[in-house]
């Protein structure tokens, strides 16, 4: 058989660039998973009457983080953490005892941002933080919504990156702590303090600074915010479309609430 001299028409990366660039693309966005840093704000026990036991005391800081099984692994840090805190956000969050199951918003950053709440993956309603906090009235003895405002830390312990969700009496002292220094500027030392009402106590949060960060720490926490930073703004050009119904969202992308 004659070989043939033919050279192949191969498709140039120009071409190959140009139609990856016209090509219709299904709109979505990285959302930022992180592993948790949780805090109790009460002791954890096990067992009733005589057979209670403490199994974790209120104070304790505990992390938990993904298994290649999926499945969350958690161990306990003690009741003292130094982080640096480079960046916050908000999310609106309510637990539905009735239906035994969360009413919670995306993670935002504005308390002007308008918002969708889901509750069971479907969307039940949307508006500004004020607008749906006015829809759940305070709960006996308190003055703010029951759609509780909480804060989201981002967070680095020990070289790796974490989320903290922070709430109640343990916000507020965050909120006081970043008004008097940027806490994304220094290593911050997390403990707590005994809290009581009535019959009713609890530890709440203290943040204490520890020291000024060093140029190569804030090197590495501008990288880690610019990296946020863009996909904080993908997520919201996504819920954009849901909140104008251009984009419906699927079960599994519900899930990761």
């Amino acid at each position: 058989m004659k070989k043939s001299t033919e050279v192949a028409n191969v498709l140039s990366e120009e071409s190959s660039e140009t139609l990856k660039q016209l090509y219709p693309v299904e709109q979505s966005f990285s959302r930022i998973l992180l592993p948790r840093i949780t805090f109790l704000s009460q002791d954890k026990v096990e067992g009733k009457g005589k057979a209670m036991k403490v199994i974790a005391e209120a104070g304790t800081f505990i992390s938990e983080k993904p298994n290649e099984a999926g499945e969350w692994e958690k161990k306990e840090l003690g009741k003292e953490i130094d982080v640096q805190i480079f960046y916050h956000r908000r999310q609106l969050r309510y637990w539905d005892a009735a239906n035994e199951s969360f009413i919670n918003s995306p993670i935002y950053d504005d308390e002007n941002d308008i918002v969708p709440l889901f509750q069971d993956k479907k969307q039940i309603d949307k508006g500004t933080q004020r607008e749906l906090q006015a829809k759940y009235p305070p709960k006996e003895g308190r003055k703010m919504s029951s759609l509780e405002d909480e804060r989201i830390l981002y967070v680095m312990y020990e070289g790796d990156m974490y989320q903290m969700n922070v709430k109640g009496g343990s916000k507020w002292a965050f909120l006081t702590y970043a008004r008097s220094i940027n806490p994304s500027a220094v290593l911050t030392t997390i403990t707590s303090e005994d809290k009581k009402n009535g019959s009713i106590s609890w530890n709440q949060m203290v943040f204490t600074q520890n020291r000024d960060i060093t140029e190569d720490e804030a090197k590495d926490i501008i990288a880690k915010v610019t990296d946020i930073r863009t996909a904080i703004n993908s997520e919201k050009a996504f819920y954009q479309n849901v909140l104008t119904g251009e984009q419906k969202k699927t079960d599994e992308e519900l899930e990761k609430f």
